[in-house]
């Protein structure tokens, strides 16, 4: 018989084990500032800055030291609009702002500043308190040689009126109140006539009506009732005032010819305002193109494109080049220095560019057939129907020639000029272009490529696109986003790993860092670690993470750091471009997904976010089951299994899957005639074969319903009418009977049992109004239900139920008198965990929060250890729970059955500080959990499970190591040709009966229950 015996007892020799338990840092780079929204003042760029709710307005010259935040003198605002992106204007060598005085404040009213401290202050407080006054329409006008702002604002007094501001508090008045009294005239489409600023507004009695003002009260006067009476002559969404010399042109309507629009000719007086007839019907698109007004009649099937160049002659209508007849269908007018370019549709279909220039304005001239036959190669979508002009005469539009899909095209108004700039994505799916910037000859796009990566690319003149990030690769950014040109350089924001996201500037050759604006660490976030999702397949643990530059996404992780990573980004860069705000209140250019729930069967785990239901294998990526925009958070939706097949809700709605987008179907609603309802379906549970939940009837109110996979039904009206909904009601399963919580209109909240009949729908117990409604319902053992619950005599303590109303009371009182003890446990969504027999709850007895543990008796009811969180996470080899010594200070910690039983899991930070450890979970033997450092840092920390002390016995047939914290005893027999390993921190102990057999391998060591991180 050959053994290897190797035995270290206490005291004979220490093997030291390596431990690293950090797994991972959330966002290691410092804060990001998000640098967005910006404009060109006086060829400095002034721009938004900050994270939501704490954003501020900056400027910069281009320098670090140059680049500075606008801050008022008086040390209060300017905060920027948070839910507006555009919130700053030009207004000469100064820019007026829409802010407020603090953060997150809906007091916005409009600011000005020149860029210094003396010269940034709110300029008038037009609602008064805490509202805003609605800023909308500014523009910058000149009276008498004096730049001025008119816009629209809101007050109590006056509605939503006429001001001006002159850029000082004094000169920020009310030019005029319309609309008399606290009713509003909504002016809006000021446009600068000579010495006049004409305008649309309502003055209560002629309608939406022009106006005209020359900055003062009595010069504020209605131009002309076009539409006599109360009818408007205006559409806010149609009519347009375009400006030309000495004459003005507008589209409205005047009741002479139906329901058309008629173009009428101004000189700013109410004789010189007049019709150009009846001849010109439905103008449109009115677009001013050097010193010419071109604009579209609409004939009902078929549109022509005219212009008039004075203000005595009629319109003359403009000819294709080639044919000789009138240009159809024309859209898109956008004017260059020196040309007008367009999109004519013509009758058969057929879309093509058109160029006029400034030289011959009634001749439009074709520029490449795009996509030969009758097709219209131009988006559908009007955002990107857009022509985008250069300062050289040139336009860049997105086109499909019919093989490459939709992609970048430039032309410079003939057929040689016009050409693809790039394929983006090979074949005929086309590329998702935005954020297009011009510098010059040159445009700054983001699109994506042919694997779904996005990447911003710069153009000069049409030429190969090339990669921005890499013009300067020492500054190692990515993720860029295009803000505003000023000069001849374009800012942008992009993310590097140290610094996050910053702003940067390019001249379309070199790239630099403008200044690192905001450089404290990084600060938490309640999502990060949160929800996380055992797989069922061994892929490991998911969980959701922001590495600081994809946001909020799904990470997974099998304990270790190299097989730590992000598995699927939902929502990916760029950031859908003009959002006001971002899609989380988390950070502005990170994408972020809203996660509402997971959960995993057969192999599978479903991901519910806040836009639809997906499903991955934890290998590939997740599939879109279905898109719903109604998931808010976990109270929206449930899951369980039955007939082998997974059941979820969305808000009021039923569904079940197989886990492929072909076998998801819905099954209903509560409420047929209510099918938007928003009244969230309760719970899901499982008994005989049926599926069990609380769900809103307008009939019966809330009550408990029933499904068998095909149709929906109603168990019992218990509470007769239409009884409210509330999110205190909860069901939950014990044995074959089903506990759930109703409130009543007329006696407050009831606990309720049911096997699933009417008949044998029960009241177990009213609480009543003046009391803690019943929550944590648990399931003890299958014969209880446990919760927390109590009146205003007991207060708040640990109740049970056995069924019957007999047996529905409190388990003790824990913190006696009327005073509660709070048994809660925030660990298993809204139930107590369950160890060795018991059931384990936080409570506060009267000096504290501490670890309490139940058999449901009154005598068995008592404290374990003090506490310092409201989470208790039960396992196999013990309950690890978070709490403060001096030696240690707040650290993870576990038990097993007694004070004496406590020992620390590790010391996340050394010594007495603390890493406040949070969102605790098991996965693979092993406990994970989120951990903070002094900055508040956030981290994820995992260490090995195993309990105080192991005791082996009988016969070990198999190769095997077990570890304790304390001891590893041992009286088993090791058979022949097997290896045991033993290891435990203080002793091993081999007792009477303990023997080896041939070739058996054993070791025992002290060091036991260590786990790294970054060894394989």
């Amino acid at each position: 018989m050959k053994t290897i015996l190797t035995f270290i007892l206490t005291g004979c020799c220490f093997i030291v084990f390596s431990q690293t338990s950090q797994l991972l840092q959330i966002q290691a780079a410092n804060n990001n500032s998000h640098p967005r929204y910006g404009v060109d003042i006086n060829n400095k760029l002034f721009f938004v800055s900050g994270k939501t709710y704490q954003q501020s307005f900056w400027k910069s010259d281009g320098t670090s030291v140059g680049t500075t935040v606008i801050a008022a003198a008086s040390g209060t605002g300017p905060s920027p609009q948070f839910n507006n992106i555009k919130t700053i204007f030009p207004f000469g060598t100064k820019a007026l702002l829409i802010a407020a005085p603090t953060a997150a404040s809906f007091d916005q009213e409009l600011w000005v500043s020149d860029g210094t401290s003396a010269g940034t202050f709110r300029l008038a407080d037009i609602y008064p308190g805490s509202s805003g006054s609605n800023i909308s329409n500014i523009k910058v006008v000149t009276f008498g040689g004096v730049t001025k702002a008119l816009f629209s604002a809101y007050s109590p007094t006056d509605g939503q009126e006429l001001w001006i501001t002159d850029g000082t508090i004094a000169g920020t008045q009310l030019l005029k109140n319309i609309n008399s009294s606290s009713a509003s005239s909504n002016p809006f489409g000021f446009e600068q006539l000579g010495t006049n600023v004409l305008f649309f507004a309502n003055d209560g009695t002629n309608g939406i009506e022009l106006w005209k003002t020359d900055g003062t009260t009595a010069g504020t006067v209605l131009l002309k009732d076009i539409y006599s009476g109360i009818t408007n002559s205006v559409d806010q969404g149609i009519s347009k005032i375009i400006a030309l010399g000495t004459y003005a042109f507008l589209n409205v309507k005047d009741g002479t010819n139906g329901v058309n629009f008629a173009l009428y000719r101004t000189d700013g007086t109410t004789a010189g305002t007049q019709t150009l007839g009846p001849s010109y019907p439905n103008p449109a698109n009115l677009t001013a193109f050097n010193n010419k007004l071109f604009f579209t009649n609409n004939y009902g099937s078929y549109t022509n494109l005219l212009y008039v160049d004075d203000g005595t002659g009629f319109p003359i209508f403009v000819n294709y080049y080639t044919g000789g007849t009138n240009v159809l269908n024309a859209e898109q007018l956008t004017p260059t220095a020196n040309r007008l370019y367009l999109i004519s549709k013509w009758l058969n279909g057929e879309a093509r560019l058109y160029c006029i220039e400034s030289y011959a304005p009634s001749l439009a001239r074709d520029t490449r057939d795009i996509n030969t036959g009758t097709a219209d190669p131009f988006p559908i979508d009007a955002s990107k129907r857009k022509l985008t002009p250069t300062d050289n005469d040139k336009v860049y539009f997105f086109a499909n020639d019919g093989t490459s899909g939709t992609e970048l095209w430039i032309s410079g108004g003939d057929y040689v000029s016009t050409n693809r700039v790039t394929d983006a994505v090979s074949g005929s799916n086309g590329g998702d272009y935005s954020y297009l910037k011009t510098v010059g000859s040159r445009l700054f796009f983001v699109v994506n490529n042919a694997s779904n990566q996005y990447d911003c690319y710069q153009t000069n003149d049409g030429a190969t696109p090339t990669l921005v990030k890499n013009y300067t690769p020492a500054l190692n950014i990515s993720n860029l986003y295009p803000i505003a040109k000023v000069g001849s350089y374009l800012y942008f924001s992009a993310y590097n790993a140290t610094s996050g996201y910053e702003l940067y500037r390019t001249d379309g050759t070199t790239n630099s860092l403008v200044k690192d604006i905001e450089t404290s660490v990084f600060n938490t976030n309640n999502s990060n670690f949160h929800p996380t999702i055992n797989a069922t397949n061994s892929q490991g643990l998911f969980f959701i993470s922001n590495d600081g530059k994809n946001g909020l996404e799904l990470w997974k992780t099998n304990g270790k750091q190299t097989g730590t990573s992000l598995f699927f980004e939902f929502n990916k860069y760029p950031t859908p471009e003009g959002l006001s705000a971002p899609n989380t209140s988390y950070d502005y250019y990170t994408t972020s997904t809203v996660f509402v729930n997971m959960y995993a069967y057969n192999d599978k785990i479903y991901i519910v976010t806040s836009d639809g239901v997906w499903v991955t294998d934890g290998i590939n990526p997740p599939t879109k089951l279905i898109t719903n925009y109604k998931l808010t958070n976990a109270a929206t939706n449930f899951f369980n299994v039955m007939g082998g097949l997974v059941y979820f809700t969305v808000v009021n709605e039923l569904w079940k899957t197989d886990g492929t987008v072909a076998g998801t179907t819905r099954i209903g609603v509560v409420d047929p005639l209510y099918e938007g309802d928003y009244n969230s379906i309760v719970g899901l549970e499982l008994v005989n074969n049926k599926l069990y939940f609380l769900g809103y009837h307008y009939t019966y109110g809330q009550e408990l319903f029933v499904s068998d996979g095909a149709t929906i039904s109603l168990v019992k009206d218990a509470q007769t009418g239409n009884n409210s909904a509330s999110d205190l009601n909860k069901i939950r399963r014990v044995g074959n009977n089903l506990y759930y919580v109703l409130y009543n209109n007329s006696t407050g909240f009831e606990l309720y049992k049911s096997d699933g009949t009417s008949v044998n729908t029960t009241l177990l117990k009213t609480f009543g109004f003046d009391s803690y409604a019943p929550s944590y319902l648990s399931n003890f053992n299958d014969t209880h239900l446990v919760f927390s619950g109590g009146d205003l005599t007991t207060g708040e303590e640990l109740w049970k139920s056995d069924g019957t109303a007999v047996g529905t009371v409190m388990v003790k009182d824990i913190f006696p008198g009327n005073d509660s003890s709070s048994p809660i446990n925030n660990t298993n969504r809204g139930q107590f965990s369950f160890y060795n027999g018991n059931v384990l709850f936080t409570a506060n007895k009267g000096s504290g929060r501490g670890l309490f543990k139940s058999d449901l008796t009154a005598a068995g009811t008592d404290s374990v250890t003090s506490i310092s969180t409201f989470d208790a996470l039960a396992t196999n080899t013990g309950v690890y729970f978070t709490t403060s010594f001096p030696s240690t200070g707040n650290e993870p910690y576990k038990v097993e059955t007694d004070g004496a039983s406590v020992r620390n899991v590790g010391d996340v930070i050394a010594g007495s500080s603390n890493s406040n450890p949070i969102n605790m979970v098991a996965s693979n033997g092993l406990i994970y959990m989120k951990t903070y450092d002094a900055s508040f840092r956030e981290f994820i920390h995992v260490f090995k499970m195993c309990k105080n002390e192991e005791v082996l016995s009988g016969t070990i047939t198999s190769n095997s190591t077990t570890e304790a914290i304390d001891a590893v005893k041992t009286s088993a027999i090791v058979n022949s040709s097997i290896t045991q390993n033993l290891l435990a921190k203080k002793y091993i102990q081999l007792n009477p009966g303990f023997r080896t057999s041939t070739n058996t391998i054993f070791s025992a060591k002290i060091g036991g229950c260590v786990y790294s991180t970054t060894t394989p």
